[in-house]
Order: structure tokens, then C-alpha cells, then sequence
């Protein structure tokens, strides 16, 4: 008789030898979550209609929050996807588009289906569903589980997900202009501030205490930090490319806390 929990013992074995996860970088949960936002929008998931929902895993990233895995299987091969998509309950496909069709709401979503009960004779199906997006795209071609390290890379180098982040940055940037051009800072300032801020974003210690500081300190903490970003380039026109930054200070109301 086919017996579902070998199959989520192989899937659970299979991800629990990633270097990823002896890494302690990701998070694996089986039917369940601690995570708030997750649980609230499988509120309404259940593939009996009405009520919450789980899928059998859910994987997620420490270091990309944004993107999460899930993962339905069923022990036979015969209940790896229906014909209408909308068997939920009896097949492994069906099943997990319903729930990404729910995370998708605030997450990027990779949807796997497994179905079968020998390691070597899986059948795998996996989709990618952007966030705020109602479609999940078919990719690979395998019928095998790959590592998390090939997931996160497939996902970071996928061309939908690369032209969605392009098009929010386009957006984003209008928005940006437009407030620094409220906050009154001159064109000929809004690039050194803009690019001068990436620079800083890169330093860890930068990301966790600028909103601490006051304007004038935060001016001269962001000057700091480019400086120091900076110095190991090797480059004869580095300390002109510094010493422009040094402008920043004069910026009136320091406006990067407003920024967000």
C-alpha cells in the first residue's frame, strides 16, 4: 500500500544533506510554521476549501526572506498532477499551486511537486511564482530534486525575476527623485547621495546603526563609511572620487532618513 510518509522521509533526508542547511542557513518546516506573515496567508489554503492549509514542507532562506520553497508530495506517481489542476487534495501539482497561488501574495515562490516512493524513481515538477504574480512558470526539465544552493542561484539568475526587480527599480527611482526634489536637493547632489548610500548599504555595521543618528552625524558616518569602502581600490583617480563624496556634508537636513 502506498505510504505517503516515505516519501516526505525522502524529501526531508534529501534536503537535510544540502551544505546549506548543515550551514544552518535555512529553515525547514513540515506542515506547520512559526513564521506570522506565512501562516496568515495560509489562513484560507486548505484543499478541502475553508480554513488554514499547510503544505507538507516549507523551506525557507535566512539570507533571502523573500523567496521561500514549497514543497506536496503523494507516495504514487499516479497522483503527481491532474488533468483540470484543481484536485488539491489528490495530487501533488494541484496542491501545491494552491498554496503558492496564497504566498505569492508577499513572497517569490519556487512550488515543488513530488510524488513516488523510491529515491531513484521520484517524478519532480517544479514551478516559479513571482510575487504578485498569478501565474507559476514550469522549469527544469529533471524529474529530480537539486540542492538549495541550485535553487537559489536558479532564482536569482531567472530572467522573469530579473526584468520584475528592473521594472520596481524603474518605478522606485521616479519616486525617489521626486522626494529628494521635495526634500530640496539639488539635481547635481541626487546622484552622489544615491550612489554614495549604495556604497554604504554594502557595509553591515552602516545597515544596522544609520537610522540611529542624527542628520549631521549620519552625513559624516555615510562619508566615512564610502571612504572606507573605497580604499582598496586600486585606482590613480580614487581620492578625486572620495573627496567628492565629502559634499554630501553640506547637504542641508540631511534628507537619507527620509529616504525610506
Amino acid at each position: 500500500m502506498a505510504n505517503e510518509s516515505i516519501t516526505d522521509d525522502i524529501v526531508r533526508d534529501f534536503f537535510k544533506t544540502n551544505q546549506l542547511y548543515k550551514d544552518n542557513k535555512i529553515v525547514i518546516e513540515k506542515q506547520s510554521t512559526k513564521t506570522k506573515k506565512i501562516d496568515k496567508l495560509l489562513l484560507n489554503a486548505s484543499k478541502s476549501g475553508g480554513g488554514k492549509g499547510y503544505p507538507d514542507f516549507i523551506i525557507q532562506y535566512k539570507e533571502n526572506p523573500n523567496f521561500i520553497i514549497v514543497i506536496e508530495s503523494k507516495a504514487n506517481t499516479k497522483n503527481h498532477k491532474s488533468a483540470t489542476l484543481d484536485r488539491y487534495k489528490d495530487y501533488a501539482v494541484d496542491g501545491v499551486l494552491l498554496y503558492s497561488s496564497f504566498l505569492s501574495k508577499e513572497y517569490d515562490v519556487l512550488a515543488i511537486a513530488v510524488s513516488g516512493e523510491e529515491e531513484d524513481k521520484l517524478k519532480v515538477s517544479h514551478f516559479l511564482q513571482l510575487k504578485n504574480t498569478n501565474v507559476a512558470h514550469p522549469i527544469f526539465n529533471d524529474d529530480k530534486l537539486l540542492t538549495l544552493s541550485d535553487y537559489q542561484t536558479s532564482y536569482q539568475t531567472d530572467e522573469r525575476k530579473f526584468n520584475q526587480d528592473f521594472q520596481e527599480l524603474l518605478k522606485y527611482s521616479k519616486t525617489l527623485n521626486d522626494k529628494l526634489h521635495t526634500l530640496k536637493v539639488k539635481e547635481s547632489e541626487r546622484s552622489l547621495l544615491i550612489s554614495g548610500t549604495l556604497i554604504a548599504l554594502t557595509d553591515n555595521d552602516f545597515c544596522l546603526t544609520f537610522k540611529n543618528k542624527s542628520p549631521e552625524k549620519l552625513a559624516k558616518y555615510l562619508i566615512t563609511t564610502i571612504e572606507e569602502k573605497l580604499t582598496n581600490v586600486q585606482s590613480e583617480y580614487i581620492k578625486n572620487i572620495i573627496s567628492s563624496y565629502s559634499l554630501l556634508k553640506h547637504i542641508p537636513s540631511f534628507p537619507l532618513k527620509k529616504m525610506n
